[in-house]
């Protein structure tokens, strides 16, 4: 190779090193920036995580309390009909049937109703239990009252624009109908005219 050609390569090499170098820092930065988004991307998935677990758990726990109380409630109810086909074979008459059958009616609707009771209870706990999960602060649901405004505002501007957009639209097609018919009633008027 010539000194010439050396020396130009050597002049570009100088000139554009500072930018190679550049570039190589601005893409070092962008990747430490990337690293830090994905970092700050793991703490929701963290806490998502902790609430999906959580009620999950309380899921299962109150299942497995709607399990027993229905367990419970078969056995009352076998336990029950027991009692009713024994006072039933026990009768030496119908007056005495009736009777007996009609003595386990209170116990059997007190039953039913305590029964009611506790079902309802496992569902209250767990609404409870779901609530605390999702309980928060003052300061959240004072941002979200403010996001909820400002969404709102941003939704009736955009509303009130385009009713007035519709509005102009409107009175323009009604112009126009009106200068149609009013153009063709003097066309009419100019044609009668002419042939009386």
């Amino acid at each position: 190779m010539t000194p010439e050609f050396n020396s130009q390569i050597a002049e570009l090499f100088e000139r554009y090193q500072p930018l190679s170098e550049t570039a190589v820092d601005r893409v070092r930065t962008a990747a430490v920036m990337s690293a830090d988004f994905i970092a700050a991307a793991k703490k929701p998935i963290d806490a998502v995580t902790e609430t999906t677990l959580r009620l999950n758990k309380i899921s299962h726990e109150s299942l497995a309390k709607l399990v027993k109380a229905q367990s419970d409630m078969v056995e009352a109810a076998v336990d029950a009909a027991s009692r009713h086909l024994s006072t039933a074979a026990d009768a030496q008459s119908w007056k005495e049937l009736v009777d007996a059958q009609m003595s386990l009616v209170p116990s059997e609707r007190d039953r039913i109703v305590k029964d009611a009771r506790r079902t309802l209870e496992v569902f209250a706990d767990a609404r409870e239990d779901v609530k605390d999960v999702f309980q928060i602060g003052p300061d959240r649901v004072t941002k979200a009252a403010k996001r909820a405004r400002t969404t709102a505002g941003k939704t009736a501007t955009t509303a009130r624009k385009k009713a007035t957009a519709t509005k102009r639209r409107a009175k323009k097609v009604v112009r126009k109908t009106t200068a149609r018919k009013t153009t063709a009633r003097k066309a009419t008027t100019r044609r009668t005219r002419k042939a009386a």
